[in-house]
């Protein structure tokens, strides 16, 4: 077929334009996906070649990688400039919620490791680390802290189990294990369709999420309880060391 039966073709000549970035020539590189592949997965296999193929840019060249891996070190940059801010404010709520900077800290330590559990599930089901995972875990830390929250309140309100009293702890626990479990099933639940939906782009989102919560229960129910006896254990013998000090009588040798 001649393209002139197809429309009238004329050449129009154009002013060149010099592409910069950041200051500095660039020549952009576009790759196109397999619809349900991943960038990150796509991107992973490519810079695996690119190191086997041992190619080397002349001297004076350099090359980024951008779109999605781009965004994502551009959200990971966002958020660590943010995280001491948010850090402080989230001491603070829980020191003037709990009255105490240990029992603070061990729920610090249940936001690490739910942030760990929800980087396990990515591992787990199989998925790369991507820009909707972090979105996710930054959201986990918040979800994922509320049960060990509740687990810890709950003792604190008891008359008996806030002394340390081991039965008292444990009934309170196993009260506190009906609104816990349904808590963490309804956050789970709720990204149940994301997960059947189906796709490359939600579930990674929806699994850091649920892996997570589901994780930090068993915190709150196993791992707080623990702590709390040995907060309270360790508070006790300071009290008793200091009570000792300030009662001990000193004598001198005509005494």
């Amino acid at each position: 077929i001649p393209l002139s039966s197809l429309g009238k073709a004329t050449l129009k000549p154009e002013l060149a334009n010099i592409s910069r970035y950041n200051g500095q020539r660039v020549n952009t590189v576009q790759g196109f996906l397999t619809p349900g592949v991943l960038a990150d997965k796509a991107l992973t296999d490519f810079k695996q070649q690119l190191a086997n193929a041992t190619w080397q840019l002349p001297s004076g060249y350099s090359y980024e990688f951008g779109g999605e891996a781009e965004q994502k070190n551009n959200a990971i940059g966002g958020l660590i400039s943010t995280v001491g801010v948010i850090a402080v404010l989230m001491v603070a709520t829980l020191v003037l919620s709990l009255g105490s900077f240990r029992l603070t800290a061990v729920i610090g330590i249940v936001a690490i490791a739910s942030f760990g559990l929800g980087l396990f599930s990515i591992w787990l089901f199989g998925y790369p680390f991507g820009f909707n995972p972090i979105i996710g875990t930054v959201g986990l830390i918040g979800v994922a802290i509320n049960d060990s929250i509740v687990v810890l309140a709950a003792i604190q309100q008891h008359p008996v189990a806030k002394t340390g009293n081991k039965k008292a702890i444990r009934e309170v626990v196993l009260h506190s294990t009906r609104h816990v479990i349904a808590t963490t099933l309804t956050t789970a639940i709720g990204f149940v369709p994301l997960l059947l939906g189906g796709g490359e782009f939600w579930p990674p989102l929806a699994i850091v999420i649920a892996g997570g919560v589901i994780g930090a229960t068993l915190l709150a129910l196993y791992l707080i309880p623990a702590a709390y006896l040995i907060v309270v254990r360790q508070q006790r013998t300071k009290s008793l060391i200091q009570y000792d000090r300030q009662n001990t009588l000193v004598l001198d040798g005509e005494g």
